[in-house]
């Protein structure tokens, strides 16, 4: 009988541990490509911009199934113009991500974010314009996206974000002291992604 107390109280125990390390916090890290462009109204002849992402990810989980993840990405958007030239927007994001488990590897993502933007820039035939104040300093994002979790805490996904609002802002031309009032334009971006956590 006391075999058996010894065996359960064992169990009970290993079950436990294995339950509070599911719900401790992991922390990580995660990088890859942006296919970012920029959509509305006043917005004509452009093409995908190539670029990055990178930073760091905290993930709780809040039971078996669903877990909380926030980040912190440096993140190039914008866009390639027609005219062989391309606007460059450098932004510190700060994604807020449901994740629910589907199976046994695959997460689904959704979730908002907000991005501050730390420079603007035209670039064409090697020289950059800043045109950081022709654009809000905050863009509030939805986020939706799917992740595959390998061995060893790696994980390969895909996620999309859109802008809630236009993240242009009203501005004053320099040479002509014009005022000019806010245009349509909106940050969209594909993310494929490979993260690991510890």
């Amino acid at each position: 009988m006391k075999l058996k107390y010894t065996i359960l109280t064992s169990l009970i125990f290993l079950f436990s541990i294995s339950a509070l390390k599911a719900q401790l916090p992991h922390f990580g890290i995660k990088a890859g490509l942006n296919i970012a462009n920029l959509s509305g109204d006043d917005v004509k002849g452009v093409d995908p911009l190539y670029s990055y992402h990178g930073g760091l990810t905290l993930r709780i989980g809040l039971g078996e199934v669903v877990a909380i993840q926030g980040e912190a990405l440096y993140s190039l958007k914008g866009t390639d113009l027609k005219d062989s030239s391309e606007i460059n927007l450098n932004y510190l994001d700060f994604p807020l991500i449901l994740r629910v488990k589907m199976g046994e590897k695959l997460r689904i993502h959704a979730g908002a974010q907000f991005g501050m933007l730390l420079s603007a820039e035209e670039q064409s035939e090697g020289k950059s314009v800043g045109i950081k104040n022709q654009f809000k300093t905050i863009d509030y994002s939805a986020i939706a996206g799917i992740e595959y979790e390998l061995p060893f805490g790696l994980g390969i996904g895909a996620r999309y974000m859109l802008s809630l609002d236009t993240i242009g802002d009203d501005y004053t031309e320099p040479i002509t002291n014009e005022k000019v009032e806010a245009l349509d334009i909106k940050n969209g971006v594909l993310q494929v992604f490979m993260a690991f956590a510890f």
